[in-house]
């Protein structure tokens, strides 16, 4: 500011100055005007001086952003364009995860109804065991019910889990089996425990937990859908 007044001052002066009136060394009859010409032309110069400095002024009050002002910008900026990024990335990766996860659930789908249908041919039998329940007194024969069944749980079990895709094991058709499975083995077990000799089997059944979940939650639906 005093560096401005300084510069002012010189102009002033030097204008001052450079207007001065010659040495009288002879006498001009127009000097008078020129010397109030002149006079008028200092005047207006130091008027722009003048407004020259109160601009200037009104620049340095309004002065450069505090320091932290473009550090913030800064962070601002970064901060979210990392966050924007991040939503990206976590949009396609929640994506691709998701379609991974949908896969391998069809693929063990695929891969447990395979072994269903290699299963047919011992199916058979376990069904006419279990429409016949006296031929449970055998062992052999209990033993292939309670290994379908026991196979059933494990199957259930992943689908409870949700490691399998369940919309596409009803499409194979392996849910209603859960279900016949269950209904037919819980009559043959009523059957045989009201004979003579009575024969215990539902205390087996009571570990199939995971299949009768599956079981019931496939009864609900199939309610709600007559409803």
């Amino acid at each position: 500011m005093k560096g401005r007044f300084t510069i002012a001052f010189l102009l002033v002066a030097g204008a001052a100055v450079a207007n001065q009136p010659e040495s009288p060394t002879r006498i001009d009859p127009q000097r008078p005007a020129a010397i109030a010409e002149e006079n008028g032309a200092v005047a207006e110069w130091t008027r722009d001086l003048a407004t020259l400095d109160r601009r200037l002024t009104v620049l340095e009050n309004k002065g450069p952003p505090a320091w932290y002002v473009p550090y913030l910008l800064t962070l601002l900026s970064t901060g979210f364009g990392i966050a924007v990024g991040s939503l990206i990335t976590a949009r396609y990766t929640h994506r691709a995860e998701a379609r991974a996860d949908r896969l391998r659930r069809e693929d063990a789908a695929i891969s447990v109804a395979s072994e269903w249908i290699k299963m047919f041919p011992s199916l058979q039998h376990v069904y006419k065991c279990l429409d016949s329940p006296d031929l449970l007194r055998e062992a052999k024969n209990l033993n292939a019910v309670l290994d379908y069944g026991n196979w059933l749980e494990t199957t259930a079990q992943r689908l409870g889990h949700q490691l399998i895709d369940r919309d596409l094991l009803k499409k194979m058709g392996l849910i209603d089996r859960m279900l016949v499975f269950l209904d037919k083995y819980d009559h043959a077990a009523g059957i045989l425990a009201n004979a003579q000799p009575a024969l215990d089997i539902g205390s087996y059944s009571g570990a199939w937990t995971a299949l009768g979940e599956q079981v019931s939650k496939e009864k609900e639906a199939r309610h709600a859908i007559r409803k």
